[in-house]
């Protein structure tokens, strides 16, 4: 299965990219507690640069599969022609909605996989949010 990015999956990893952050994210990480920050890595810093390679390298990218749990619209994303750029970037970016968790994976300054994860087991999602039920 290789096939383009739907508007919602295009927009949803758009916002992440341009929005996102690491998790936990830097003001959660202040309010841990010494014994809480042992356990977590500190929040990463995120460029400018680097957001714009990720966007540009989005632009390059199809959906090769989908998740197949009947909960989640959660595709997998790989370079159409090999044409984006690499780098160091192996980093998850974050956002929320109220009753799940959205993810984007970042392997090596490419888009890999775009994540939804329903935190209610009687809750499904057929497609990714608008962007205005998107939170950071």
């Amino acid at each position: 299965m290789n096939r383009a990015l739907t508007d919602l999956e295009r927009n949803t990893a758009l916002l992440l990219i341009r929005r996102g952050h690491t998790s936990p994210s830097a003001e959660d990480y202040a309010e841990f507690t010494p014994e809480q920050k042992e356990g977590w890595d500190p929040p990463t810093a995120i460029t400018d640069a680097q957001r714009a390679l990720w966007e540009a390298n989005l632009a390059e990218v199809v959906v090769t599969s989908a998740c197949g749990c009947g909960m989640c619209p959660t595709v997998d994303l790989d370079p159409v022609d090999g044409k984006t750029v690499r780098s160091d970037d192996d980093l998850v970016l974050s956002a929320y909605l109220p009753d799940a968790l959205l993810y984007l994976i970042i392997d090596e300054g490419v888009p890999s996989s775009l994540e939804l994860a329903p935190l209610d087991d009687s809750v499904a999602y057929a497609e990714f949010p608008p962007a205005e039920r998107i939170e950071f």
